[in-house]
């Protein structure tokens, strides 16, 4: 029994309830007749998983597992600006490499619960360098340019038949034009630091035709 206006009736179990007796402010009694229904609803308790636990920028889609119980509407947050997701178990394909915070707000009805979660996609290296070029203004193959992706720091050093550097630069974007243009094979070394922090060397050749 409540003395409040609306009358809030609390329980534990669900059912249908009479309202027996009224009880008003000047202590004015009645029987009552009429009855409530009360709905009682589980808290929910938000939980999930995902894999890959390890991804990378080659295969950035994560997989989520939706371990909730006592929900049935879900909410997505991916935690990269993008549309969030209604889908009871949604997959996600990350852009960039980053650390992502992923939130899933569980409800059922009145009731909610959220859970967090951090994702990491890490950078994928590669590089690649050509082994020839045709420095002759064509406008086809006129540069020697490695390419790469997942580079924080880069280093080139190009060397004649002698031994003699003949070209430097600690940027990928910078390229070699072939110098005095001498057809002949050069030597090359590439020192690279991914942005995970790993040391690569490569060393090749290039051919100038």
């Amino acid at each position: 029994i409540s003395s409040d206006s609306p009358v809030i009736i609390y329980s534990t179990q669900e059912g249908t309830y009479t309202i027996p007796y009224v009880l008003d402010a000047n202590s004015c009694s009645n029987i009552g007749t009429g009855s409530e229904i009360v709905d009682v609803l589980n808290k929910p308790q938000a939980n999930f998983d995902f894999t890959p636990k390890t991804a990378n920028m080659l295969d950035p889609e994560i997989s989520f597992v939706n371990n909730s119980i006592f929900a049935n509407t879900y909410l997505w947050q991916f935690g990269d600006n993008t549309p969030n997701s209604t889908d009871f178990e949604p997959t996600h394909i990350y852009q960039t490499d980053n650390t992502y915070q992923v939130v899933l707000l569980a409800q059922n009805g009145p009731c909610y619960d959220t859970a967090f979660s951090e994702i990491t996609i890490n950078p994928y290296y590669s590089l690649y360098v050509p082994n020839t070029f045709t420095p002759n203004s064509d406008g086809k193959n006129d540069y020697f340019q490695p390419k790469g992706v997942g580079i924080s720091e880069y280093k080139i050093y190009i060397y004649n038949r002698w031994g003699v550097e003949v070209f430097y630069s600690d940027n990928i974007d910078f390229c070699w034009d072939g110098g005095e243009g001498i057809s002949g094979t050069y030597s090359y070394v590439i020192n690279v630091i991914d942005k995970l922090g790993q040391f690569h060397e490569k060393l090749g050749y290039v051919f100038i035709e």
